[in-house]
C-alpha cells in the first residue's frame, strides 16, 4: 500500500511534477521551432561555382554534394527561366528526358540523377524509336535545339530551348542558386 503523506507533501509533489512537465514541454516546443528554422539548405555555405576542373567544368556545391556544370552562373543570366518546378518536384520521382543530345542528357543527369528515383529517355508524343511516349502528365523535360535560349513549363513538362546555357540555367533554377 502507498503512503499518502500530508497535504503539504502532496502539494509539493504536484508542483514539482507540473514544473517538470512544463520544462519538457518547453524543450519539445523550442526543439521543434529550432529544427524548423535551422533545417534545410545551409545558407552559410557558398552555393555558387567555386572552381573549375581541368575539363573546364564548374564545380557547384549544394547541400553537401558537388555538381559539375558546363556554364558558370554569370553566363546563364540572360536565359529566361519561367519554369515553376523546383528540385522537390523531382525528388524520388520518375523523370523522363526527351532529348537526342548526349551532352544535354549528361548535364541533366549530373544533377537530377542524385535526386530522382529513375531517369529515362522518352519521346514527347508519338515517336519512331523504341522509347516510352509521354505527355505533360509525366515529369518530362524536353530539350529542343534553338538559337534562342529559354526555359518554360506547361503542366509537368519543362521545355528547354537552346544550348547547354539553357540547360544550366534550368539546373541553377532547380537548385535555387541565383544567377
Amino acid at each position: 500500500m502507498r503512503k499518502l503523506g500530508t497535504d503539504k507533501q502532496i502539494e509539493k509533489k504536484r508542483k514539482s511534477s507540473a514544473l517538470i512537465s512544463v520544462f519538457f514541454l518547453a524543450i519539445l516546443v523550442f526543439g521543434t521551432v529550432g529544427y524548423a528554422f535551422l533545417s534545410g539548405p545551409d545558407k552559410s555555405t557558398k552555393q555558387e561555382p567555386q572552381t573549375t576542373t581541368p575539363e573546364g567544368k564548374w564545380a557547384i556545391s549544394f547541400e553537401g554534394q558537388t555538381f559539375y556544370l558546363t556554364n558558370p552562373t554569370e553566363d546563364t543570366k540572360d536565359v529566361e527561366v519561367s519554369a515553376t518546378n523546383t528540385l522537390n518536384n523531382y525528388v524520388n520521382a520518375q523523370v523522363y528526358i526527351a532529348s537526342n543530345n548526349d551532352a544535354v542528357n549528361s548535364e541533366l543527369a549530373e544533377v537530377l540523377a542524385k535526386y530522382t528515383s529513375k531517369m529515362q529517355k522518352a519521346c514527347y508524343g508519338k515517336c519512331e524509336e523504341d522509347l516510352p511516349e509521354k505527355d505533360c502528365t509525366a515529369n518530362l523535360i524536353i530539350w529542343k535545339d534553338s538559337t534562342e535560349n529559354k526555359v518554360y513549363q506547361e503542366q509537368n513538362c519543362v521545355f528547354i530551348e537552346g544550348d547547354l546555357k539553357a540547360v544550366d540555367a534550368f539546373l541553377y533554377h532547380l537548385l535555387g542558386i541565383p544567377r
